[in-house]
C-alpha cells in the first residue's frame, strides 16, 4: 500500500475512535464523580449488595440471604452472576457504596457505547453519536435505579442493546449467531424473563423480512446450543428447592396474567408514558414523534420486499428471497427490539420506572436517525413537528435546581410535569395551554425560516446530480433504504430547524442531567440514625428501646439495621406504617425467616 493510502487509512481509522472515546470519557465523568459518597437510594441495591456481602462473610456462594433470609424468588428469577462479581469486589475493595454501585455504573458507560455501535450500524457516525448522547444525557438512564444505583438495569440495557446489534451483525455476514445469543444469555443471567422479549423481537424480524429468513435455521441452531445454558443454575438448584420453585412459579404467572398487584395494560401504557416524559425530558418530546416519522418509510420498505418477493416467487418457483436495504434491515431490528420490550412489560400486572429502561437503546437510536435524516431532508410537516417539539420543551416545566434523585426511591418520585409561566405570562387551561403552543411553534418556525434563509443565501444548495463530492449519508434517507438521486432534486446543505432544535434540546438536557450532581455526598435520615446508633454503642451509651426508624423504605431499613437490632413494621390506621428498632434478640416472637411481603400482612405487634 503506498505511504499516503496508508496515512490516509490510519487517519480515518483514528477518527473513528474518536466519538466513542469522548462519549466514554463525559459517561465516566458524569456516573462516576462521587460515586460512592452517598447513601442507599434503592431497595434493590441494598438487597444486591447485602447478598454479596453475606457470600464474602459466609464462605456461602450458592445460597442467597439476605440479613439472615434464605430469599427465594431472586434465586429463580436471576443467576447469581452478579452477586458473584459484587462479592469478588467486596472481596478486593471493601463493603462500601462505591462496590455496591461500581458494576452498575461500568455497565451503565458500556451500553452508552452499545447504544452508539448500534446507531453506527443504523445510521453512521452522526447518528450513533446523537443517539449515545440522549441515552447519556437522560436523567432517568443516570440516576433512576440506573447508572448511578447499584442496580442491574444498565447491565440490561447493554445487553439487549448489544442483542439488536450482533443480531444485525451476524445475519449481514452470513455466520452463526453465537456472538447475539451469548448477550442474550448474559441478559437471561441477569433476569431470566427477558428472555421473552428478545427472542420475540427475532422471530418477529424473521416474520416480516423476507430476505432475513434464510438465517432462521442458523439462527435456530445457535439457540438451541446457547440458550440452555441460562437455565443450568436453575436445574442445578431445583432438587433441593422444588416446593418455592412452584411458589415463584405462581407468583410469576399472577404477575403476567394481569391478576398481580396493580394496572392494567392501558394503566401499564399510561403509566410508562408519563415515566419517559419525565425520565428522558427533553429527548422524550422526540420520541413518539420520531417513532411515527421512521415507521412509515420502514412500513413501505417491508411492503416493497413483500411484493418484489412474490413476484419472483410468481415467476420462478425456487427463486431466493429478495433482500431489502441493509438500512431497512437494521432499522427493522430496532423496532422489533422496541415493540417486543414495551409488548412485554405491558403485559405483566406489575409495573415500574425502570422497566422502560431497556427501550433507551432503541428510541434513542429511532430519534437521532429521525434527526439526522431530517438534517439534510425535511419536510413542512416534519418542520411544524420540529416547532411543536421546541415549543413544548420551553413550556413545560420540570424541576431541575431542586431534584435530588439521591433522596427518594425510584417509584416514589413525582414524575409530574407543570407548564412554565414565563414573563408573567400562564399557560392557564387546555385553550391557553393550546394557543401558547401554537404561538411558540409558530416564532420557532419563523426563527428557523430565517436562518435557513440566511443560510442559503450565503452557501447555495447542492443537486446531487451535479455535485459528486457529497458523500451518500447526506443523500440517504437512511433507516428507510430510499435514496433520493432523481435528476433535478436540490438539497440544502443543512437544514436549520432540525439542527437548532437539537442544540435547544442538547443543551437543556445537560443543564438538566448535571444539576443533580450538587447533591452528591447526601445521606439519608436512615443513614444518619445508622452511624449515630454505632458511635452510640461504641462509646457505651444506652439506648432507649424501641427506637423509630425515619422513613418507611423498609428494604434498605433492613440493610442498615437487619444485622445488630430487631426490626419490626406498625401498621397504622390509615394503611401506611412505621418501623421500630428493637434491640437484637428483644423479640423472642419474631421470626425473621418470613419474607418482607408476608410481615407487611401480619397484624400490628404494638
Amino acid at each position: 500500500m503506498p505511504p499516503a493510502t496508508f496515512s490516509e487509512t490510519r487517519k480515518r481509522r483514528l477518527a473513528a475512535w474518536v466519538p466513542p472515546c469522548l462519549l466514554a470519557a463525559m459517561a465516566s465523568v458524569l456516573i462516576f464523580s462521587g460515586l460512592g459518597s452517598y447513601s442507599v437510594v434503592n431497595g434493590d441495591e441494598a438487597f444486591y449488595h447485602a447478598v454479596a456481602v453475606h457470600m464474602v462473610e459466609s464462605g456461602d456462594w450458592l445460597h442467597l440471604y439476605f440479613r439472615g433470609e434464605h430469599v427465594i424468588y431472586p434465586t429463580f428469577m436471576n443467576a447469581p452472576l452478579q452477586y458473584w462479581a459484587r462479592a469478588v469486589l467486596i472481596s478486593v475493595f471493601g463493603d462500601n457504596y462505591w462496590t455496591m454501585r461500581f458494576l452498575s455504573a461500568l455497565f451503565a458507560v458500556a451500553a452508552i457505547l452499545a447504544t452508539y455501535r448500534l446507531g453506527l450500524w443504523s445510521g453512521g457516525r452522526r447518528t450513533a453519536f446523537i443517539a449515545a448522547f440522549m441515552q447519556m444525557s437522560s436523567v432517568q438512564f443516570i440516576y433512576l435505579h440506573c447508572a448511578r444505583s447499584g442496580e442491574l438495569e444498565p447491565v440490561i440495557a447493554f445487553a439487549i442493546a448489544m442483542s439488536a446489534y450482533l443480531f444485525m451483525r451476524d445475519a449481514h455476514e452470513n455466520r452463526g449467531f453465537t456472538r447475539h445469543f451469548l448477550a442474550v444469555l448474559l441478559m437471561t443471567a441477569m433476569k431470566t424473563p427477558l428472555l421473552l422479549p428478545a427472542v420475540a423481537a427475532d422471530l418477529l424480524c424473521f416474520a416480516l423480512s423476507p430476505s432475513s429468513r434464510r438465517h432462521f435455521r442458523r439462527w435456530l441452531f445457535s439457540a438451541a446450543v446457547i440458550l440452555p445454558f441460562g437455565f443450568l443454575w436453575h436445574a442445578l438448584r431445583l432438587p433441593v428447592l422444588w416446593e418455592p420453585f412452584q411458589q415463584v412459579l405462581n407468583t410469576m404467572a399472577s404477575e403476567a396474567s394481569g391478576s398481580g398487584w396493580r394496572g392494567d395494560i392501558a394503566g401499564n401504557a399510561l403509566f410508562y408514558a408519563k415515566t419517559l416524559l419525565f425520565g428522558a425530558l427533553p429527548w422524550s418530546l422526540i420520541f413518539a414523534a420520531a417513532l411515527a416519522a421512521m415507521a412509515g418509510p420502514l412500513a413501505r420498505s417491508i411492503a416493497s420486499a413483500r411484493k418484489l418477493k412474490t413476484e419472483a416467487s410468481d415467476s420462478l418457483s425456487n427463486a431466493p428471497a429478495v433482500p431489502t436495504s441493509l438500512s431497512s434491515e437494521t432499522l427493522l431490528v430496532v423496532y422489533a427490539y422496541t415493540v417486543a420490550v414495551f409488548a412485554f412489560y405491558l403485559g405483566v400486572a406489575k409495573h415500574y420506572p425502570w422497566y422502560v429502561i431497556p427501550a433507551y437503546p432503541f428510541l434513542c437510536v429511532i430519534s437521532a436517525l429521525w434527526i439526522d435524516r431530517s438534517l439534510h431532508r425535511c419536510s413542512r410537516a416534519t418542520l411544524a413537528a420540529f416547532s411543536l417539539i421546541a415549543a413544548a420543551a420551553v413550556w413545560l416545566k420540570v424541576d431541575v435546581a431542586g431534584f435530588n434523585p439521591f433522596a427518594e426511591r425510584a417509584f416514589v418520585i413525582d414524575m409530574s410535569l407543570g407548564v412554565r409561566s414565563l414573563a408573567g405570562w400562564h399557560a392557564d387551561g387546555a385553550l391557553s395551554l393550546a394557543l401558547t403552543l401554537g404561538l411558540s411553534a409558530a416564532l420557532f418556525f419563523a426563527v428557523s425560516s430565517l436562518a435557513q434563509a440566511v443560510l442559503s443565501a450565503v452557501s447555495p444548495a447542492i443537486s446531487p446530480a451535479a455535485s459528486s463530492v457529497v458523500s451518500s449519508a447526506e443523500i440517504t434517507d437512511r433507516g428507510a433504504g430510499v435514496t433520493d438521486r432523481g435528476a433535478g432534486f436540490v438539497r440544502p446543505r443543512l437544514v436549520v430547524a432540525p439542527a437548532l432544535l437539537a442544540l435547544l434540546l442538547g443543551a437543556y438536557a445537560v443543564v438538566r442531567v448535571a444539576a443533580p450532581l450538587r447533591y452528591l455526598g447526601y445521606q439519608s435520615e436512615q443513614s444518619r440514625l445508622h452511624d449515630e446508633m454505632r458511635r452510640a454503642l461504641a462509646q457505651g451509651q444506652t439506648i432507649d428501646y424501641p427506637l423509630r426508624v425515619p422513613g418507611a423504605a423498609y428494604v434498605p431499613a433492613r440493610y442498615y439495621f437487619g444485622d445488630d437490632f430487631e426490626l419490626v413494621p406498625r401498621f397504622l390506621p390509615d394503611g401506611s406504617y412505621e418501623l421500630w428498632l428493637f434491640e437484637k434478640g428483644d423479640l423472642s416472637v419474631l421470626d425473621l425467616s418470613v419474607s418482607h411481603r408476608h410481615l407487611y400482612s401480619q397484624a400490628p405487634r404494638f
